[in-house]
């Protein structure tokens, strides 16, 4: 019959009350490690305390287990035991220095995942694996002296499974007989899904409150009048548009508690006039009594203006079924009210205006019926104004069937909103001719809501459709022009090595040697596949290619960086080259496009990803063999598969694919030209085509080319050597292309320049911070990892001011805005150049600075 307070003293009394607390709340058992003075001393008690739940759950009681552990050599086994099948883990910890662990239970495991000699083993094991937020809090209290003997916190621990647990830690102060610390011992509880859920709880709360938030201001923001009354006919919400138009108050909640009435006797005190007090109060008893939702027409006059709405109530019904109000919204109409009243006023003046205006003016009914004005009408469709005007010709007779969906859907749309549109559709004149129209009109009702007729305009739009048109193919053009853009500084450096290597080859020949014609030739291959970079950028002037002997392993393996950047990430790319491939002669720029094209439609049939897959190899027909449209003859090609698993086509699609401005694609996002141009390049390259696909298993364009048995020529070019232009100053290559920086280096160095070279910006700034004589010049590309070449050469100024720079690029020259490439042609050389060019313009260029440091570009 005697509580706690009245057992133990006041300290003690207190800790086990918070302990109990602890439990009736969590409905979770606690063990806690208490030490309590007795007679004969100190001992050292283990407390489990658990919930007693009734049948419904709810904890009723609180049952109490205590043991006394200060014997160890009696009760060590029994403590043990205890202690691993509790929900806590037991432990001590040295009291002073790194907090070393001395025990903790074998319960640890289950609560941590880590063994309990992992804790012992390294004193800072348990410091570790706390929360680093966490940490510097935790060690602080553990700090000697402290406040009292006994510390609770909670933190967060890392796990074995790698997830941070939070922890609840009952930690008590040891003493010896005389007072001093011995050690700590405490109780160690997981209480991760306790603080879940409060966790859970707290952004409960928060999104409730954020709905709600959400919900006053769609109220608020909506134009039409939104409100909510009670059975007494006072207002429980209304919003700003009702404030604003009707009840002339600042704040909604002014409203809130007051009627229609009220507002009516204010505004009549005034001296205004205030039709809506009688007229709202009997729409709501007729709602009030119907229980049914109901529609109005409201007007009147609101401090001497006009105001005209159209308002729709309902019974407002609570979760018992209860009615307990009504609810309504108010469209203001009173624009549409004016207009139908002016034009029932003006129509002799209007029927003047439908003459001089430059579109076709109309009156229109359900039955697409119309009436037209004057005979502008012939010069639109070619029919007489009198054959509609007759009934004998309705304007849905002229509305393309595929267009005619949605016009009427466009018309039903508008009865529900405002009751005006403006739709574009096509029609078919009577010659024959389709021509765009945009109609533009408003509807107007009864009193009842019925359509009585539509008023409005038709203007003929097929020239701007055609502009707009125009416009289309223009941008496509432009996009594919940044596309080439992109790709011509790495295409160009490649280029760049091949040429300067071949001039190198050359330079040690001498002309009666039969290497030296092939030497010439390469280089001649090399020129012309550098100015196939400008016709890449030229491509939406469509320049005319010239077919070459090539080898399709090679031309896949060139498209490989650029399709990466086409197709995106979430997209695998395979190319399988094929082994001992026959060589074709094709315009590589050309099969490229056909590459390029399949990718697109590739990479738009698996917009959550998938696999793009291209493949080459020979094959040999022994007879004819079925393509698409036609067969091909017997006899051995090259074979170019480009496959993904993408949505897949159905029959009747594969029929019409190859047809110009045939597209699956939504309006606005395919052309219908791409696939019409991979077979027209496939036809013109005297090859052969071959599709499959099924809807869901993805599609495969095989591409058959005619096998030649001619070598596929090699890239390469020639310049001759001049002793003048050799030097002895010391020239920085910064360029991040490796194969090209080397290649730029041997010549400078081969002409007898003193060459430092650098990857990049940062390695720059290394070797001139560390160099001690003086850099002459420094070559450096624009385009770089981690710093522009305009950067590095401001924060080179200040450590070699008598450096001069000379940049270099092979991006276009709009792609260079925003990396500070200089105008001045003697500062920058644009790739791909031939190395000897960028060896005559650095002798020039140091010639000249010799002479005048005006010359070097601003740093």
């Amino acid at each position: 019959g005697k509580t706690t307070d009245d057992l133990w003293p006041a300290e003690v009394a207190a800790k086990f009350k918070a302990q109990d607390r602890r439990v009736i709340e969590t409905g979770v058992a606690l063990q806690s490690l208490v030490t309590l003075r007795h007679a004969d001393g100190l001992h050292h008690w283990i407390y489990y305390r658990f919930p007693i739940v009734d049948p419904d759950g709810h904890t009723v009681m609180i049952g109490v287990n205590a043991i006394d552990v200060t014997e160890p050599l009696e009760t060590k086994a029994r403590l043990e035991h205890l202690l691993a099948s509790g929900p806590a883990a037991i432990y001590t910890f040295e009291a002073e220095g790194n907090f070393a662990p001395t025990y903790i239970s074998e319960n640890v495991k289950g609560l941590v995942g880590w063994e309990p000699r992992q804790f012992l083993e390294n004193p800072r094991f348990w410091i570790k694996h706390v929360h680093p937020e966490d940490r510097r809090r935790v060690l602080k209290r553990m700090e000697l002296p402290w406040p009292e003997d006994h510390q609770t916190f909670e933190y967060r621990f890392l796990a074995q499974d790698g997830a941070y647990r939070w922890m609840h830690d009952e930690l008590k102060l040891v003493r010896d007989a005389n007072g001093q610390p011995v050690e700590m011992a405490g109780a160690w509880m997981d209480i991760t899904a306790h603080r879940q859920a409060e966790e859970a709880l707290r952004e409960s709360e928060e999104k409730y409150h954020n709905a709600y938030e959400l919900i006053r201001l769609l109220i608020d923001t909506a134009p039409d009048l939104i409100w909510a009354k009670d059975m007494n006919d006072r207002f429980m919400l209304v919003n700003q548009a009702m404030c604003r138009k009707l009840l002339m108050c600042d704040h909604p909640q002014e409203a809130v508690g007051k009627t229609d009435m009220f507002y009516a006797e204010r505004e009549r005190k005034q001296g205004h006039e205030f039709d809506f007090g009688e007229l709202c109060t009997n729409s709501d008893a007729l709602v009030k009594e119907s229980k049914t939702p109901c529609r109005f027409l409201e007007s009147g006059t609101v401090r001497g203006h006009y105001l005209a709405l159209d308002v729709q109530k309902a019974p407002f019904i609570n979760e018992q079924g209860e009615m307990i109000g009504t609810v309504g919204y108010g469209r203001d109409i009173t624009k549409e009210k004016e207009i139908e009243e002016a034009l029932k006023e003006s129509e002799s003046h209007y029927r003047l205006l439908v003459k001089q205006i430059p579109a076709v003016v109309f009156k229109g009914y359900q039955d697409w019926s119309i009436d037209f004005f004057d005979d502008k009408i012939e010069e639109v469709t070619g029919y007489r104004k009198e054959e509609f005007n007759s009934r004998r010709l309705r304007w849905c007779d002229l509305i393309l069937p595929e267009d005619l969906d949605m016009a009427r859907g466009l018309f039903v749309q508008a009865l529900k909103t405002d009751k005006s549109y403006v739709r574009e559709y096509r029609i078919r004149k009577k010659d024959g001719e389709i021509a765009w129209i945009q109609a533009r009109g408003q509807i107007f009702g009864d009193a009842a809501g019925q359509v009585d007729y539509v008023s409005g305009v038709f203007f003929d739009i097929s020239e701007r459709k055609a502009l707009e048109a125009q416009l289309l193919q223009a941008q496509k053009m432009e996009a594919v022009g940044r596309l080439a853009g992109g790709v011509a500084h790495d295409f160009n450096n490649l280029l760049m090595v091949v040429m300067g290597y071949g001039e190198l080859i050359r330079s040690s020949l001498v002309k009666d040697d039969p290497l030296y014609k092939y030497s010439e030739d390469i280089l001649k291959a090399s020129e012309r596949a550098a100015s196939l970079t400008q016709q890449l950028l030229a491509f939406s002037r469509r320049q005319v290619m010239q077919p070459q002997v090539i080898n399709l392993n090679r031309v896949a393996a060139d498209l490989e960086k650029m399709l990466g950047r086409l197709i995106g990430e979430h997209i695998d790319l395979d190319i399988v080259a094929g082994p001992d491939l026959g060589a074709v002669k094709a315009d590589p720029g050309q099969i490229g496009h056909i590459i390029m094209n399949l990718a697109v439609n590739a990479r738009d049939a698996m917009p959550t990803g998938g696999r793009l897959t291209l493949e080459m190899g020979n094959i040999e027909f022994a007879a004819s063999h079925n393509c698409h449209s036609e067969t091909a003859p017997p006899g051995r090609y090259v074979r170019l598969a480009v496959s993904d698993t993408g949505s897949g086509m159905e029959a009747e699609t594969l029929d019409h694919i190859f047809e110009p401005f045939f597209t699956t694609k939504e309006v606005g996002k395919g052309t219908g030209l791409g696939l019409p141009m991979v077979y027209g390049i496939v036809k013109q390259n005297r090859g052969y085509l071959e599709v499959e696909s099924r809807p869901g298993q993805g599609a495969t364009f095989q591409i058959y080319l005619p096998r030649l048995e001619a070598a596929v020529e090699e890239p390469r070019t020639r310049i001759t050597l001049a002793a003048k232009l050799e030097g002895s100053e010391t020239i920085l290559v910064v360029e991040d292309e490796d194969a090209l920086r080397t290649l730029l280096c041997r010549f400078f160095r081969l002409y007898g320049y003193n060459v430092l070279e650098a990857r990049h910006g940062g390695e720059a700034l290394l070797i001139c911070e560390r160099r001690q004589g003086p850099i002459h010049l420094m070559v450096t590309d624009v385009v770089m990892p981690q710093m522009s070449g305009r950067e590095l050469a401001d924060r080179l100024a200040p450590l070699h001011p008598e450096m001069r720079v000379i940049f270099m690029s092979g991006y276009t020259g709009r792609d260079l805005t925003g990396y500070g490439a200089p105008e001045s042609s003697q500062h920058f050389i644009s790739k791909p150049f031939r190395p000897m060019d960028l060896v005559k313009k650095v002798r020039d260029f140091l010639d000249v600075s010799r002479g005048s440091t005006a010359e070097s570009p601003p740093p």
